[in-house]
């Protein structure tokens, strides 16, 4: 495994008052809101974004896909990403590329601590703990020697952290806390810049049905559904980027 911290990409790094509850989730007192739910959360966050996206089946044979995520927190999104990417591709060479914002990120211990009762999330999850560490106010990149992937993330505020994306996205899962009590994650400036750094056809998924949520998405350009939810979740969104006939951009 590899990490790599590039000195031209630096930014103030702020680590997230972390609270634990009675029932082992960790609260954020910054936004006052928890991380995850404490019924069945690897579920809830298979059936949020994965299902939600249509994965495996939007990215079918591909080669490599690319995601894109508002919010890494306990990285719980990227571990079962990885894991469906894995078994759907087997030993070949192609690669998932994950690109998360995070402003207010967690410490390793605090990580450490959020995934420790989720056996079922290794190999992947002894890997990232092995390399986390956003000890220096610099982007994280990590490679992951033997399964086929490279996790980036990218610290800071989401508009400045966006730009800093390298691949078209295929795939945005949009994951911040409450859109009331943190503005930041679902303005529509930044919906905008989504759209600008989105593949063709790209999708998108949220736990958030609010009616801010889905205006701003679709004045950015997404055809947004409400959908069933999953526990006490009662509807989801999902959104496709409407056609469009200006090529995705060249981002290197």
């Amino acid at each position: 495994m590899t990490r790599d911290n590039s000195p031209s990409q630096q930014t103030q790094l702020h680590y997230d008052e972390i609270e634990w509850l009675e029932n082992g989730v960790p609260f954020s007192r910054k936004f006052g809101d928890i991380y995850h739910p404490a019924i069945d959360p690897l579920e809830t966050a298979r059936h949020t974004f994965l299902k939600n996206n249509r994965l495996p089946a939007r990215w079918g044979n591909r080669d490599t896909f690319a995601i894109g995520e508002l919010g890494f927190g306990l990285g719980l999104n990227f571990l079962l990403t990885l894991s469906l990417w894995q078994q759907s591709h087997g030993a070949n060479k192609a690669e998932l590329h994950y690109f998360s914002v995070e402003k207010y990120t967690l410490s390793h211990s605090q990580m450490e601590r959020g995934l420790a009762n989720w056996d079922e999330l290794e190999p992947a999850r002894s890997l990232l703990l092995k390399s986390y560490g956003p000890n220096e106010a610099q982007d994280q990149v990590i490679d992951f020697p033997g399964l086929p992937a490279k996790l980036t993330i990218l610290f800071g505020d989401a508009m400045a952290a966006v730009q800093r994306i390298t691949k078209p996205i295929d795939t945005w899962f949009l994951d911040g806390f409450d859109p009331k009590k943190n503005h930041e994650m679902w303005s529509a400036e930044l919906f905008q810049s989504l759209t600008k750094l989105s593949a063709p056809e790209a999708s998108a998924a949220t736990w958030s049905a609010s009616g801010t949520v889905r205006r701003n998405l679709q004045s950015a350009g997404f055809l947004v559904e409400r959908i069933p939810g999953f526990g006490c979740k009662r509807e989801n969104v999902r959104a496709t980027l409407k056609p469009n006939p200006a090529p995705a951009p060249d981002l290197g």
